[in-house]
């Protein structure tokens, strides 16, 4: 899950380069590609990827993990031998999530013949070390491709894809929405103007999070080329409510996150006027914190050709609002390279992340990045056809661990050792609840309606772990959010 409970302690962030620890992950004869990741409750990262024989050509999803102080890696499936060389490499076919139990989710796509892929989920709920069942979700004539997982608060499934359909003049492409519920996938329609022929590319244009109140929000690229966000209709859930958010041309490759007061965030690539994506030399970054969106520059890389498909960016986002972003750059020759970028009150802070090498780093078409409870980042990517993962040696920001405290103007919270305080202006109902740093809800503290004054709350601390979390509040439309540390 995308969204992190961070906080960040304002105006600590330190200028110099970040430092990261890389590891090579594997180490065999096999091409590995396409990796991304999730972590699990305690900041170990669990890292999926295709693992391919090119005597055979036959290929496999694989889930390397590190909780044991060493990588154990598993076979999570066997994918089928429909898909050629091209559609491996190219395809957005992983992502996985976590639940609260930290039990795994994976969703792909895989072709049951030559013209019909369907969307398939494995997952380890049975508790079973390397025991993962396999459900096809989808299982029609059509072709449906690039899923994307969030697991809820309350550990649902939710998933968005693209569908196609194909005649002999046109190509018919939409987005579509689904839920996991009774074990059945229930989908609805979301909008059919899609960007049609990015398939033929190997990108797929559309990321997909859920927000604090857990509504869905899905970024894509439409028809028109340029960047767009949807939503559900609050009068209707099933209609959906979609807007612009970047000029002509072009707006791609959308990586998007939100934060615990429902501020969304999303980073894409853009061109500079021509009709063509020769010209993706834009890195952007934009927001809905201020009430309407607000874009602005982070770097451009001026990747030539359709190389910049090598160059996609990976965005989490830390309280209270604070972005990182990791994308691919392309220096003046290659290889390419990784690179790392923060918001300071300057301006964007660009850096590399592994000293030059003689092989390209690849990331995946998908999320790859992410940063735990501690503020470490993680970040995965193929090297030389292996699968390197990469931890920054110290914290991406001062962590506050101080009492955290945050007032609106109708509700006042604040956590002391392990009570929450509240202020309460006028009576109201109002909901608590405790949050991990990876934005997942561990418990309701409480929820009930209280009359206005001051009140006292318990958290149960007892069974949490060393690490960061925080507690929101909400009473009517207002919404309030303080920080505690559990050190031991």
């Amino acid at each position: 899950m995308k969204r992190i409970g961070l906080v960040l302690l304002t105006g600590a962030i330190t200028l110099s380069a970040v430092q990261w620890d890389t590891q090579q992950i594997t180490d065999d004869i096999h091409l590995h590609i396409n990796p991304v990741l999730a972590l699990d409750s305690h900041g170990h990262p669990r890292i999926l990827y295709i693992e391919l024989d090119t005597t055979s050509f036959e290929s496999w999803l694989m889930l390397s993990s590190n909780e044991t102080g060493s990588w154990d890696t598993e076979e999570v499936t066997k994918l089928s031998n429909e898909f050629g060389l091209q559609e491996l490499f190219a395809m957005q076919s992983l992502d996985i999530d976590l639940d609260s139990e930290d039990n795994t989710y994976v969703v792909f796509y895989d072709a049951v013949s030559p013209e019909v892929s369907d969307i398939f989920m494995a997952s380890d709920v049975t508790g079973v070390t390397g025991d993962f069942v396999v459900k096809n979700l989808t299982s029609d004539q059509i072709l449906q491709i690039a899923p994307v997982i969030q697991i809820d608060a309350d550990d649902q499934v939710n998933l968005v894809y693209i569908e196609y359909e194909f005649d002999l003049e046109d190509i018919n492409a939409w987005l579509s929405y689904g839920r996991l519920e009774g074990g059945e996938l229930a989908s609805e329609f979301v909008t059919d103007r899609l960007w049609a022929s990015a398939h033929q590319m190997g990108v797929f244009p559309v990321d997909f999070i859920l927000d604090s109140n857990g509504t869905p929000h899905i970024f894509y690229t439409r028809d028109d080329y340029c960047l767009w966000h949807a939503e559900p209709s609050i009068s209707h859930f099933e209609d959906w409510n979609t807007e612009r958010l970047s000029d002509f041309p072009y707006g791609v490759a959308p990586s998007a996150a939100s934060d615990s007061s429902g501020n969304l965030y999303v980073v894409y690539r853009k061109g500079k006027g021509e009709e063509s994506l020769d010209n993706l030399d834009s890195l952007m970054y934009a927001t809905n914190k201020s009430d309407s969106w607000q874009v602005e520059l982070v770097t451009r890389t001026g990747p030539p050709f359709y190389e910049w498909l090598l160059t996609l960016p990976s965005l989490c986002v830390v309280e209270p609002g604070a972005p990182y972003i990791v994308w691919g750059s392309y220096p003046d020759s290659d290889p390419y390279r990784l690179s790392f970028s923060q918001a300071t009150d300057n301006g964007w802070l660009n850096e590399g992340i592994t000293e030059v090498t003689d092989f390209d780093e690849v990331p995946a078409i998908g999320h790859y990045f992410a940063i735990d409870n501690q503020g470490y980042g993680h970040l995965v990517y193929a090297g030389q056809w292996q699968i390197i993962y990469a931890k920054s040696v110290e914290p991406l920001f001062d962590v506050d661990i101080t009492e955290g405290y945050v007032e609106t103007t109708r509700l006042e919270l604040k956590v002391q050792g392990a009570l929450v305080r509240l202020n309460i202006p006028e009576a109201g109902t109002i909901h608590l609840d405790l949050y991990d740093a990876s934005g997942r809800r561990i418990e309701c503290i409480t929820s009930g309606c209280y009359p206005a004054g001051e009140h006292t709350v318990p958290i149960n601390s007892a069974e949490l772990s060393r690490g960061v979390y925080f507690v929101r509040g909400q009473i009517g439309g207002h919404v309030a959010s303080a920080k505690f540390v559990v050190t031991r």
